[in-house]
């Protein structure tokens, strides 16, 4: 850790290390967890995760993609909630349409790309139930 704050400090940048957090990857049946000492930057120890997120996707300790879903299903279905709403005042159809898109698709597609190829089928199914819904409401 000692090297990181020295890189950090002579290319002119600083770490908070509050916010800082370590992520241990392994395909391990036993997390090593134990075995490795903290990191420890100046006098605060660096907290571990099991995720994290970072340029808006969630990455796990595990590779894999539940925490990064479960997210976005879960913010996606509190903004349908605008297009009930939407609905209720009898908002025509192109606006809903672009409500969709404004919201809810461009949430589900931000960086899909990264992620898409790696989702298991129901993780998928996961994804598509929201967006049925939510064209079923427009």
């Amino acid at each position: 850790a000692n090297e990181v704050v020295e890189w950090t400090e002579s290319n002119d940048m600083h770490l908070n290390p509050p916010k800082t957090k370590e992520l241990l990857v392994s395909f391990m049946k036993t997390q090593p967890q134990d075995m490795i000492p903290p990191i420890v930057m100046g006098d605060t120890e660096i907290s571990k995760s099991d995720s994290v997120k970072l340029l808006g996707l969630f990455i796990s300790n595990d590779l894999t993609w539940s925490v990064h879903v479960h997210s976005i299903v879960k913010k996606a279905n509190q903004r349908i909630y605008f297009l009930i709403q939407l609905k209720r005042c009898k908002a025509p159809v192109p606006h809903l349409v672009e409500t969709f898109k404004v919201l809810i698709r461009s949430l589900v597609e931000y960086a899909c790309h990264a992620y898409l190829p790696g989702l298991t089928k129901e993780l998928t199914q996961c994804i598509e139930s929201v967006q049925k819904r939510a064209l079923r409401i427009i």
